[in-house]
């Protein structure tokens, strides 16, 4: 059986490998807003990733671990870890490994797999686990020079009271485009199973 989802909207959106506010790459890998490595880049929520610039190598950090990041997917909000221990065998107990509570609002486990690689001439056991990002709310801000990368938006309070930058009143906030859009945005999804 083969599953085909399509979806439709009243806008055109194109996933770009640099999105305005994001960061510069880190090595190969490509960061994306809402994504943050360093404190003049990405959301500052998102601000769970070190990169090594002199190696190029890019790891994703909760309070109390650091996880190698082998990959990163921007246009399936994904991103690929690497972790040593393989102790934890379910999706409970992987998160609780990965996750701090604060970073479980902002990411998820999407995927994983128990793996085994040779370092010199010895198995070693590794988990790799695919993670997902949540999409971003608006850019938080302390002026509206901070939205510049925004348009139609300026630095105010938003409903729970954080600056953030906030649509003109014809447009409103749409996260998988990271814009500010004229009137409502209309998504159909067609689900259609072919068996085979």
């Amino acid at each position: 059986m083969i599953n085909i989802i399509i979806f439709l909207t009243s806008h055109i959106f194109f996933v770009t490998a640099l999105t305005p506010g994001g960061c510069n790459p880190c090595g190969t890998n490509i960061i994306p807003y809402p994504l943050s490595y360093a404190a003049n880049c990405g959301d500052p929520s998102y601000f769970y990733f070190r990169c090594n610039t002199s190696t190029g190598q890019l790891d994703f950090s909760t309070s109390d671990r650091s996880f190698k990041v082998v990959a990163v997917r921007p246009e399936a909000r994904r991103f690929t870890i690497q972790t040593m221990d393989t102790n934890h065998y379910d999706r409970v107990n992987i998160e609780s490994h990965i996750l701090s509570p604060e970073s479980s609002l902002l990411f998820s486990v999407n995927n994983w797999r128990f793996m085994n690689q040779s370092f010199a001439g010895v198995p070693q056991p590794f988990t790799e686990v695919e993670m997902a990002w949540n999409l971003p709310r608006e850019h938080p801000c302390e002026t509206s020079l901070d939205c510049h990368y925004w348009n139609h938006t300026t630095c105010k309070a938003a409903a729970d009271g954080e600056m953030r930058c906030i649509c003109g009143k014809k447009f409103q906030w749409h996260s998988l485009s990271q814009t500010c859009t004229r009137g409502k945005i209309l998504v159909i999804v067609w689900h259609i199973s072919l068996n085979n």
